[in-house]
């Protein structure tokens, strides 16, 4: 039985690059960069970055998603690009590496660098990743 050639995954599909601008009751605005994508897009909330996130992952194939995520309306409807230019004239508060290793039981696992801490944390949920976050911006 032959074995199939293991396919390296560049390290830059794995992470993404979060800087946070702004954080006002427990609302996450900054902005998302993937290297591998070499693509930085504003977000103004925490769902939004979430969403960012999942897209980002969707567009690369990687992590493979083991759910497909339900909507009650599909809309894939393209949104315009917020400019970033004026975000960046703020003060970052925190910048976090964000590695999503697994998209299981409709949720994330993967771990998180705060990199102003070069602190490194596990996480095995959305929630768990967003605690981690907010425990540093609190």
């Amino acid at each position: 039985m032959a074995l199939t050639p293991t396919k390296f995954i560049p390290n830059e599909m794995k992470t993404s690059i979060v800087k946070i601008y702004a954080y006002d009751n427990n609302n996450l605005i900054g902005t998302l960069y993937n290297p591998y994508l070499k693509v930085e897009k504003k977000f103004l909330s925490t769902f939004n970055l979430l969403n960012l996130i999942e897209q980002t992952m969707d567009d690369m194939d990687y992590p493979q998603a083991i759910n497909e995520c339900r909507t009650f309306v599909d809309n894939k409807e393209n949104k315009e690009e917020l400019a970033i230019e004026e975000l960046k004239e703020k003060e970052i508060l925190a910048t976090f590496n964000i590695k999503v290793l697994f998209r299981q039981n409709a949720t994330w696992q993967g771990s998180i660098v705060w990199v102003e801490d070069n602190t490194v944390s596990q996480f095995r949920s959305v929630y768990e990743l967003l605690v981690l976050m907010d425990s540093v911006l609190k």
